[in-house]
């Protein structure tokens, strides 16, 4: 994928969003809200102004997409990413009923996005081995796509910078059920 590819998509993404945010302004103002309860898009402006962020580095973790590069390829190349379970996850036969309203403890979908697999070395995190039974494998996950983020902006163990000043922001979703 070229870098113009992503651009061009970020572009498309940022004009969405504008016009998302100039939607939703409206509506507000449609609602009768008191003029004192809504924040014009100049005021919302001025106050990103007072307080600039930007954003130098990506990375993520979607079914079907291991990185960053593969999740643009899926968007661009249209890819259902949704999946039959895998049987290394469960047994569809055990756990399947097409009845959701069945009252046996069964799950009437047997299709999902599932994240590729991971290799994660808790050692590289400075993590006993021994500590990842009773951690969250979402919160291992979210260790390594805020390092592959930092390293996408140019972070990586060998630069040094001030850990004051810089940040990194996740975004988590997971279904369950």
């Amino acid at each position: 994928m070229s870098t113009f590819s992503i651009h061009a998509a970020l572009a498309e993404l940022e004009g969405q969003i504008n016009n998302f945010e100039k939607v939703l302004l409206k509506s507000i103002e449609e609602k009768h809200m008191k003029p004192e309860n809504t924040m014009s898009i100049t005021k919302i402006n001025r106050k990103l102004q007072d307080n600039p962020i930007a954003i130098i580095g990506m990375a993520s973790l979607f079914p079907e997409s291991r990185n960053l590069h593969e999740y643009w390829q899926n968007i661009f190349k249209k890819n259902d990413c949704i999946t039959d379970i895998p049987a290394s996850h469960w047994s569809v036969e055990d756990y399947y009923d097409p009845n959701p309203r069945t009252p046996l403890d069964k799950t009437y979908c047997k299709r999902g996005g599932f994240i590729p697999y991971v290799d994660f070395n808790p050692m590289e995190f400075g993590l006993p081995p021994n500590i990842l039974e009773v951690t969250d494998v979402s919160q291992l996950l979210s260790l390594l796509v805020a390092k592959e983020a930092m390293e996408d902006a140019g972070y990586g163990e060998e630069r040094e910078f001030n850990r004051e000043t810089v940040g990194c922001i996740l975004g988590v979703a997971q279904g369950n059920g």
